[in-house]
């Protein structure tokens, strides 16, 4: 099961971003408390309308995810600026009990024995690889590209919001969808509802898909931005 947990999250978010803000505007404050609650809410719903949003940059997170396939984590990595990672590496850790992440079209009864089977078979040969004397980092090649991991994310909340832009949307595995849900929750925690609120599909901010080309998936909103 994926759990999300955030360990590190800039304080006074709200008033860290006006602090930039008003800095192009030749007002520099050297302190956030000559910064107003009201003030910090005014430039932060202003920054909502523009993509002139490098300030967003000045927040940052750190998340703990758990139980997440390597193929997310392998996605995940895929992000580049703006995140740091600090993942389970397989190459020093033993895998005990083999856990295994088995996609949703995997339905039937039959293919639900052979996907099972296959995993018993590939988790066995792993021990008897290692009992045999064979290190864990040449071992591990056997084991699934599903097989359940964990990763750290550090990321800025500029960068965290391209992240829930591309991973909310439909085009993304379905694995995103529940990291990126419980992400915004840990963002709700630590900040606000309103930092929360702006993580949406891509298609929200742009008002248009992205994805419209003859190998990208049929998404069912398309069709509201046309």
């Amino acid at each position: 099961m994926v759990k999300v947990s955030c360990i590190s999250a800039t304080p006074q978010p709200k008033k860290v971003i006006a602090a930039g803000v008003l800095n192009m505007r030749g007002d520099m404050r050297h302190s956030l408390d000559d910064i107003s609650d009201a003030e910090a809410d005014e430039i932060f719903n202003e920054m909502q309308k523009t993509a002139l949003n490098g300030v967003f940059e000045w927040i940052t997170l750190v998340f703990q995810i758990d139980g997440v396939s390597r193929a997310f984590t392998h996605q995940a990595v895929r992000h580049r600026v703006g995140f740091s990672f600090s993942q389970e590496s397989m190459r020093f850790t033993k895998v005990k009990d083999m856990d295994v992440i088995c996609g949703p079209s995997v339905k039937t009864d039959e293919q639900k024995a052979l996907w099972a089977d296959t995993m018993n078979k590939v988790e066995e040969a792993y021990h008897k690889l290692i009992d045999a004397g064979v290190e864990t980092q040449d071992a591990r090649g056997i084991l699934p590209t599903n097989v359940v991991t964990r990763i750290g994310i550090g990321t800025n909340y500029r960068a965290l919001v391209g992240l829930a832009g591309d991973r909310l949307c439909l085009q993304a595995q379905g694995e995103w969808r529940e990291v990126i849900r419980q992400m915004k929750e840990e963002v709700r925690r630590v900040w606000g509802d309103d930092f929360a609120d702006y993580l949406h599909p891509v298609c929200f901010h742009e008002k248009r898909c992205k994805f419209e080309s003859i190998f990208d998936r049929p998404c069912p909103i398309q069709e509201r931005w046309k």
